[in-house]
């Protein structure tokens, strides 16, 4: 009966027809959560072959039809769903609900399961290729060779010779699916294949979807995992713990003073930090193809990106006077709300293209969980970009600066939620008193950012005049804080006040 699910005409697409649209709307991976599922249709499928299993393994490229319950707007998305079907229940494997459970049979998600796993590395290592049932292709792709990386003794107390070997790597399935390279194998491999940059994680292979029209999808990714002393956000949640418990049971009365002793091996990482992102981007600057060459900007970008800005400003704007009544800091919102005037001014200061610097493949996504700690070293993950952007948006070039906007940012919120946190533990209402050490702390890594990015790239040709670097940072600083409010007040209300105050310091500075 199981394999009728293949055989028979029919049988597998009435099976994925009825999935519970749910299943969709609570996984994190499924974007349009506000949308109505119309439609599950079965574009392409192929089976793999397992070494020890009952179940059958699909490779499932689905399109789900959907419409849009504020703009009534109809519309079809692609996805990747590695499936198991069985007749008997799976142990551990994560069952898919089905609308009508008449068939004896249940589906189950295999992305995490390890023989689809095993199979699937098998496909790659071997560069297999097979064909779907509809006409396209699964290909294995393999860009570096396994290779046992790392070896250490256990003991010297047994009569034989005992080695650990490990041979490490995290498997990243793409869900949503787009024509073109994923940005992430595109940079990855281009670094690893073009530049001397070797912190981040090596690619091992990936797989990749061909349409009948040759047409390309990338489904997975092959990495390097890299273990770590954690990311960087878990360490200064750290750091900040440690500096406000201990200037709130020692007051200090040079607190500048205090803070760079305490804090000298967080700051001496600081400085690690801002060379690493400048190797980063000297190294994706210096790739001699089309698509990483650096190019002036053009004038309807910058357009764009003012546009972009009063649209946030003005959504933003409406949202603080329709919630203004759940919102504890009525002066940072009356501030926020009187700057209108601030807002379309600033289409007569923005830089020109000249003063804009040039346009450079970028990480895209760049903030402290994305740097990994290990050691004394620093490891750069994920070149994806921002994943609710289309491929042909992330793959775009754009300022450096952009980068350097979201790292200053994730620096910001960093020094607030520790002092959110802190305030929390020991049970406190507003301090003048820690709100200054976090201040004094945020301007001191903003400083050794800096320190550490333009010693080794102030004579980039992609960076702006130094007279204009300020002034472009503030730009794209603020763009990320209008995008951050928008969040924040949709879903974690409490943190508003972060953006916020980014928002105003961006416009005060840039007028």
């Amino acid at each position: 009966m199981l394999e009728e699910v293949i055989t028979e005409e029919g049988k597998l697409e009435r099976l994925i027809a009825q999935i519970d649209p749910n299943f969709f709307k609570e996984a994190r991976w499924f974007q349009h959560k506000g949308a109505e599922i119309k439609q599950l249709q079965l574009v392409d499928y192929g089976k793999l072959n397992l070494i020890n299993s009952e179940a059958i393994v699909l490779v499932a490229i689905l399109e789900i039809f959907m419409e849009e319950q504020v703009e009534t707007r109809q519309f079809s998305e692609l996805y990747y769903l590695p499936l198991l079907i069985s007749e008997t229940p799976l142990q551990g494997a994560e069952k898919i609900p089905l609308l009508d459970q008449q068939e004896q049979l249940s589906l189950y998600q295999a992305v995490n399961n390890l023989e689809y796993v095993r199979a699937i590395d098998q496909f790659i290592n071997r560069e297999e290729k097979i064909a779907l049932e509809e006409g396209g292709t699964l290909l294995g792709v393999l860009t570096t060779e396994d290779e046992i990386f790392a070896a250490k003794q256990l003991t010297d107390v047994s009569s034989n010779s005992l080695t650990i070997v490990k041979k490490d790597q995290v498997a990243k399935t793409f869900r949503r699916l787009e024509a073109r390279v994923n940005p992430e194998i595109e940079l990855s491999l281009s670094l690893q294949q073009k530049t001397d940059f070797e912190q981040f994680p090596t690619l091992k292979g990936y797989l990749t979807y061909q349409t009948e029209q040759k047409q390309e999808y990338n489904l997975m990714l092959a990495q390097e995992f890299v273990a770590s002393d954690g990311d960087l956000w878990a360490y200064t949640q750290e750091v900040i713990a440690d500096l406000l418990a201990r200037l709130w049971e020692e007051k200090a009365s040079d607190l500048k003073k205090v803070i760079k002793e305490a804090c000298s091996e967080y700051f001496n990482y600081t400085v690690k930090l801002g060379e690493l992102i400048a190797r980063l981007h000297l190294s994706l600057a210096g790739i001699e193809t089309q698509d990483f060459l650096p190019r002036s900007p053009q004038q309807d970008e910058l357009t764009e990106l003012y546009s972009r800005i009063k649209e946030n400003y003005q959504q933003l704007a409406g949202q603080l006077r329709k919630k203004e009544g759940q919102l504890d800091d009525q002066q940072l919102v009356s501030e926020l709300l009187s700057y209108q005037d601030n807002i379309e001014q600033l289409q007569d200061r923005l830089p020109t293209i000249e003063q804009m610097g040039k346009f450079i493949r970028c990480h895209g996504d760049l903030h402290l969980e994305q740097v990994l700690k290990v050691g004394e070293e620093l490891i750069i993950l994920d070149f994806e970009g921002e994943p609710t952007k289309s491929i042909a948006e992330r793959r775009r070039k754009y300022s450096p600066l952009k980068d350097i906007a979201g790292m200053l940012r994730s620096y910001n919120y960093a020094a607030y939620a520790g002092y959110f946190k802190f305030k929390e533990e020991v049970e406190i209402e507003e301090s003048d008193y820690l709100l200054e050490i976090i201040n004094l702390w945020e301007e001191e890594v903003v400083s050794k950012f800096w320190e550490g990015y333009l010693q080794l790239a102030s004579q980039a040709q992609f960076l702006p005049s130094e007279a204009e670097l300020n002034r472009v940072v503030e730009l794209f600083k603020l763009e990320k804080a209008l995008y951050e409010a928008l969040y924040e007040i949709n879903n974690r209300i409490d943190w508003l006040r972060i953006p916020l105050k980014g928002i105003l310091d961006s416009v005060a500075s840039l007028n």
